[in-house]
Formats: structure tokens, C-alpha cells, sequence
């Protein structure tokens, strides 16, 4: 049995990583197991410049995010390393709302057009 909660999560649980697909749409997925009151952290990186970063979370809000915006009261915030190419954020005291998909949306627009890559999290929280 568990003597307690980590707050060291990642988002994910053996493989995963960050979706730095090429062009298009761009779909993968991580999967995770968390305990009410644990802080993770989902990773969504782009290889191309981010216009837009825009999670939906299971609970059917949606929210953009992006470096300085928090929200939530602050539970939901951006984490990432670089504002032009990462939409990585962190979910903090996580509630039993929060079990099921989150997805990330990067936009990036080309000469061309406009791109969206996304990311999908499935989030597992333990019921005790």
C-alpha cells in the first residue's frame, strides 16, 4: 500500500513523451495513474512556432494557455520551457473531475495555412 502522495508526476506512465510530429494533425497519446491531491504535468511540445495553445479538459471546459495565464484560481498553468514551442502545463491538486481525456491543441500557421497538432492525456485517478 502507498504511504503517501507524490506530487512528482509526469503525465505519464512507462513511454510517452512529447508529440513533436511534423506537419498536419498529429495524434498521441500518454496515459497516467494519480491519487486525489497529486500536481501533474502534461507535456505538449511543437517543433514549429506555437500560435495558439488550447487544452480541453474532461469536464468539457477549454482553455488557452500560455506563459503568465493561469487558470482555474491558478490550478491549471502553463509549465513550459519555451513560450514559441511549448504548451506544457501543470494541474495541480487534481480533483476526481479531472479522471479522463485531457487534450492538447497547438496551432501554427505556415505561409500557407493554418496547422493544429494534438495530444491526448488519459488521466486515471485511484478511488480509495
Amino acid at each position: 500500500m502507498s504511504s503517501g502522495r507524490s506530487n512528482r508526476n509526469n503525465g505519464r506512465r512507462g513511454g510517452g513523451g512529447n508529440n513533436n510530429g511534423g506537419g498536419g494533425t498529429e495524434n498521441s497519446s500518454a496515459r497516467a495513474m494519480h491519487e486525489v491531491g497529486d500536481d501533474v504535468i502534461l507535456n505538449c511540445s511543437s517543433d514549429r512556432e506555437v500560435h495558439l495553445c488550447r487544452w480541453k479538459t474532461p469536464y468539457l471546459n477549454t482553455y488557452i494557455v500560455g506563459e503568465g495565464i493561469y487558470v482555474e484560481r491558478g490550478r491549471i498553468a502553463w509549465r513550459g520551457t519555451n513560450p514559441n514551442f511549448d504548451c506544457t502545463i501543470r494541474v495541480s491538486n487534481l480533483e476526481l473531475r479531472d479522471a479522463g481525456k485531457w487534450v492538447c491543441e497547438i496551432g501554427s500557421s505556415t505561409k500557407e495555412n493554418f496547422q493544429v497538432q494534438t495530444k491526448e492525456f488519459l488521466i486515471d485517478i485511484e478511488s480509495e
